[in-house]
């Protein structure tokens, strides 16, 4: 979509409520209204705020919020914290804590939040476990079992940035307007950016990142869930103890959130973006 077609789109949801809230995925606006004690609308408006999840085939919920949000900025259509206007909330995706908190903690009033978790299945986690369920496991224990994959995708995001300088990430297409590549052009722009890659002991990056999860699960389970993705919890922890599928957990998980009142710190946020208690 090009910047005329956004801002229809922004002008669109703005007709729906006061403000409009941008989450990452489909899935998020339930556990969104779950964490803040409120049944979801089947509308996706409560309180004259429209919540809206963004992540579609092929493309980056991520993204697609950074955009809207910056649109919204760029025509003056920005959330003003007890007024109106279009914000969005991201995942953590193994950002460190402290620097997550900085971006969902007062002072800080948006445009763009970002959750103190790896995504908001993590609060899930972190606001209780389904009685229904039976005992809840102890948390260190399971974020533990998981620290061998939070610490191999933390180094494939370390690769990954080394392959799109390389143009190696993903496949290259030739561009309408622009040149076509020779084959020395391409041996250049290798040659020039090999250094990135050249002599990687994988083994010693994941070592050093096993750590730094291990380590942040040690000093708090806080620190734990920002570094460790929590779909696996709700997608696989939950339906290996349940045997049901994840979309039932999550259905299950939302339900027991939503009726113990949902997560007061995010029940705080509703409160300083829309000025009224959730």
């Amino acid at each position: 979509m090009n910047e005329k077609q956004i801002l229809s789109e922004i002008e669109a949801d703005r007709q729906l409520g006061r403000f409009v809230l941008y989450l990452e995925g489909k899935t998020d606006p339930d556990m969104f209204f779950a964490l803040l004690g409120v049944a979801p609308p089947v509308s996706g408006i409560h309180q004259d705020v429209y919540v809206r999840g963004l992540k579609i085939d092929k493309g980056s919920g991520r993204t697609a919020v950074r955009i809207r949000v910056d649109v919204a900025v760029k025509y003056n259509l920005a959330l003003v914290p007890g007024e109106e206007g279009v914000g969005g909330i991201l995942d953590g995706d193994g950002r460190d804590l402290d620097e997550l908190a900085a971006e969902f903690d007062p002072p800080h009033g948006g445009p763009l939040f970002s959750w103190k978790s790896y995504c908001l299945e993590n609060l899930l986690a972190r606001a209780i476990w389904p009685a229904a369920w039976g005992a809840a496991p102890t948390w260190q224990s399971v974020l533990e079992e998981y620290s061998p994959y939070s610490a191999l995708n933390r180094v494939h995001v370390q690769l990954r940035a080394a392959l799109e300088t390389l143009r190696l990430a993903k496949f290259t297409n030739p561009q309408l307007g622009q040149p076509l590549l020779s084959s020395q052009d391409v041996k250049t722009a290798l040659g020039k950016d090999k250094g990135l890659i050249a002599n990687r002991d994988v083994e010693k990056m994941f070592d050093a990142e096993l750590e730094t999860v291990r380590s942040a699960i040690a000093a708090s389970l806080d620190r734990g869930h920002a570094l460790c993705n929590g779909r696996w919890i709700v997608d696989h922890r939950a339906p290996s103890a349940t045997g049901k599928s994840a979309d039932q957990c999550r259905a299950e998980w939302c339900h027991a959130v939503c009726s113990a009142g949902g997560m007061q710190e995010v029940r705080d946020l509703w409160q300083r973006i829309t000025g009224t208690e959730p």
